[in-house]
């Protein structure tokens, strides 16, 4: 029968890497708890603001569009290890695969329509049942599935679109005034149920299976090669590998995603610096972490990194339940009232404390709670 992962088996690096992408979904998702968005262009919210805007313009650089694709990767990362260790033991992988992604699905819509509606484990969930059909390839076919996949897509929206329509076109700022006010309304003065009903609203207006099948799944793919390659775990044997990846990707990641806050800012800059940019700078990150990583007194510093993304799931859920307590009208409703640097101020301070928390957690239990519950009902155990 197949066992679930436990503690002594994990790759450590994969955690800290885990747990440093925590620290930037929330700086990222800051945004989404404070202010109306997804109906605001953040160019155009700070523009008369040129002290804030290059906060957010070095935000969109280095952690923006970067952190999605690389906590995708390791999604799939960790699904190719389930999947190897299965097939080692004998098990069928498609046995209980199914029923862990229903309820991380379950978990995803519960988050977004009851919590915050910009969930993302909604987006794995479904992404992850079509890599049900994937993933006994061999790495080769993972990355070319990959490459194939997004790149149908991407050559569209950056030869087509991007050099025929908005190759000399300057991107319009983006503000939605009337669901700008509706979201104020409900957030800030609505009861419990005005902000339920405008929650849901704001789900299923960011619900978009194509272009999470197009880029999510990809990034999954590439994960899922990369660990049957065994990329991380043979790290100390890679790293010339990890360091001409980690130098090519970074600088034209970083290029890339600057073109758009230094240029003209098109359409296809804006594209470039989202879809192309971000995933580069998502593996040069990954990279500098597993490069530093196969330095033994750097797995030691970096231990309470490992320990927050040991419950990962738990952490990203808790982020938002406080966020929202902090943000909306039913807590301190600090809706629409901080500047760049206070949000910052105050994801800083709760990932801190997250990190403490678990810390100390982990003195006295093994797994997050979240995590115990979904493999408790995963695996019927």
């Amino acid at each position: 029968m197949y066992k679930p992962v436990l503690a002594n088996e994990r790759v450590q690096t994969l955690d800290i890497i885990r747990g440093l992408c925590l620290l930037g979904i929330l700086v990222i998702n800051v945004f989404g708890f404070f202010l109306p968005m997804p109906y605001i262009d953040l160019y155009a919210w700070y523009r008369g603001s040129p002290f804030e805007l290059v906060a957010y313009e070095n935000i969109a650089i280095y952690i923006q569009g970067s952190i999605y694709p690389l906590f995708a990767m390791l999604f799939g990362y960790g699904v190719a290890m389930q999947y190897t260790k299965a097939t080692n033991s004998g098990q069928s992988f498609y046995s209980f695969a199914p029923r862990r992604f229903t309820i991380l699905l379950i978990i995803g819509v519960v988050h977004g329509i009851v919590i915050w509606w910009g969930d993302i484990l909604t987006a794995y969930a479904i992404c992850a049942f079509v890599l049900l059909a994937f993933i006994r390839f061999h790495s080769k076919g993972l990355l070319l599935s990959a490459l194939m996949l997004n790149s149908l897509w991407h050559l569209y929206m950056l030869f087509v679109l991007g050099y025929f329509v908005f190759r000399d076109v300057v991107m319009e700022l983006y503000i939605d005034i009337e669901a700008i006010e509706d979201v104020v309304t409900a957030y800030t003065l609505g009861s419990w149920s005005d902000s339920f009903m405008q929650r849901a609203e704001d789900f299923f207006y960011m619900f978009q299976p194509f272009m999470w099948l197009t880029t999510l799944l990809a990034y999954m793919l590439v994960g899922a090669a990369a660990s049957k390659w065994r990329l991380i775990e043979r790290a100390r044997e890679r790293k010339r590998f990890w360091f001409v990846l980690m130098t090519i990707t970074l600088a034209l990641g970083i290029y890339m995603k600057s073109l758009f806050v230094f240029g003209d800012g098109t359409y296809l800059q804006y594209y470039v610096q989202t879809f192309v940019g971000g995933p580069l700078v998502a593996i040069g990150y990954a990279s500098v972490v597993v490069l530093l990583c196969t330095m033994p007194f750097v797995q030691r510093l970096c231990k309470p990194f490992a320990s927050i993304g040991r419950m990962s799931m738990t952490m990203y859920l808790m982020q938002s339940v406080v966020m929202t307590t902090l943000s909306y009208s039913y807590g301190a409703a600090l809706y629409g009232k901080l500047d760049v640097y206070d949000m910052l101020y105050v994801a800083l301070g709760l990932y801190v404390l997250q990190v403490i928390i678990a810390e100390l957690y982990f003195m006295k239990f093994a797994q997050g709670p979240i995590e115990a519950c979904w493999k408790r009902l995963a695996y019927k155990k």
